[in-house]
């Protein structure tokens, strides 16, 4: 592939990089902030600060698609020799309530381009957005949409990227965020390399619920939840698995269930935010959210 950075105008890269702002905050990876020794992207939250730059897993790099710097991530190993994930979560601080930015479109994907570098044949690099809105019934926040793009493919030079966006309301968002790995989810690898440039959505709205078709709701209470998950009005006679993620990509508890009601024991969870996915069998994430654990 011949780098896309060739094929735009200077006008052009102006352009397209003054209306990607204007949908995500930093979505050119152009603004950096010195943290006395070493650099984070504005309105990104990546593991530098929990590990004081040491490895740098998250830095700037010339190698862009449009404007002059895009972000490149890259798993490292620590002190001790544990691999240290890349990861990025838009907004300032993944244990927030609400990471993630002011948004109210529906677009049909997310798209980027990318480079990649795997370290085996079954590492992957990982793109997700999630679109949600507060319900002040519940006082938490629905899930609407959610979309993913993951790869396995080594990338030399930039590729546009896609992330189409399945929807599971006809509800408008009122926020989005946006994760980012730079490896596969499990046992990453040490050497893993993303660069990221130029995100933007499809800005083609759609009203259809794409995701969930089916004539059952699955709900996931309390949010927030203390010491135990309920997931409910699951199809009969379906195998059922929920799994809940940490903000750094790890599981920290995956259950699998056939009833249509189930309760997932949360003893032993650390309190924060974790990140969930109700999945059926040899299937798709069929909802995917966050839940704050006390």
């Amino acid at each position: 592939f011949m780098k896309a950075r060739i094929l735009l105008t200077p006008l052009l890269i102006f352009f397209f990089a003054t209306s990607l702002i204007a949908q995500i905050p930093n979505a050119d990876f152009e603004l950096w902030t010195d943290m006395g020794g070493w650099d984070d992207p504005d309105d990104w939250y990546t593991l530098n600060t929990l590990y004081d730059g040491d490895p740098e897993t998250v830095r700037t790099t010339g190698d862009a698609v449009s404007g002059t710097t895009a972000v490149r991530m890259e798993n490292a190993e620590d002190n001790n020799g544990n691999v240290v994930r890349a990861m990025l979560l838009s907004g300032n601080n993944s244990l927030s309530n609400h990471p993630g930015f002011a948004y109210n479109e529906r677009p049909y994907a997310l798209e980027g381009y990318c480079q990649y570098s795997p370290q085996d044949n079954n590492d992957s690099c990982y793109v997700l957005v999630y679109l949600t809105r507060y319900n002040t019934g519940t006082q938490s926040r629905d899930l609407i949409g959610s979309g993913m793009f993951g790869s396995g493919e080594d990338m030399d030079d930039y590729v546009l990227f896609s992330a189409p966006i399945d929807y599971f309301s006809s509800q408008f968002p009122d926020s989005a965020y946006i994760v980012v790995y730079a490896g596969k989810v499990n046992g990453a690898l040490d050497g893993s390399r993303l660069l990221l440039d130029a995100l933007s959505f499809n800005e083609t709205t759609t009203t259809e619920a794409t995701g969930l078709t089916n004539d059952f709701e699955i709900n996931v209470f309390p949010n927030p939840a203390h010491g135990q998950l309920n997931i409910q009005h699951l199809p009969p006679h379906s195998t059922v698995t929920l799994a809940l993620f940490d903000h750094t990509g790890a599981i920290k508890k995956s259950v699998a269930n056939r009833e249509q009601d189930f309760t997932v024991d949360l003893t032993g969870l650390a309190a924060g935010i974790y990140f969930y996915e109700v999945r059926f069998s040899n299937s798709d994430a069929v909802k995917r959210g966050k839940v704050l654990v006390q």
